[in-house]
């Protein structure tokens, strides 16, 4: 079943693990349709940039280890949320760029 903006798992899906899945390419816009994620865990594919703009209860992000991601502007709803708690970029292109970003609580 394909997931769309208007289907019920785009409402009411907490948490997306997909790390170690050898994904490659930009992260799904799509991503952005799920208004209840909390938890996002992309840690160890092969994604570019740029990414979405996610769910405003966005609590925990993981991107580390996609080593291709980085050059691009990080959205304001990541940067500025209030919500999130835990964001990490770690081994990605965002952490070898000079100055390093400045991300709200994101570590690079």
């Amino acid at each position: 079943v394909p997931v769309t903006p208007s289907s019920p798992l785009s409402v009411s899906l907490q948490i997306l693990d997909l790390s170690a899945n050898a994904l490659s390419g930009p992260v799904p816009p799509i991503l952005s349709s799920f208004m209840s994620l909390a938890e996002l865990r992309l840690s160890g594919n092969n994604l570019t940039g740029p990414i979405p703009s996610l769910a405003l209860g966005l609590q925990d992000l993981e991107l580390d280890s996609n080593s291709q991601m980085g050059g691009f502007d990080l959205p304001s709803s990541i940067c500025d949320s209030p919500e999130l708690r835990s964001c990490s970029f770690r081994e990605t292109g965002f952490s070898e760029e000079t100055p390093a970003p400045s991300c709200g609580i994101c570590v690079f």
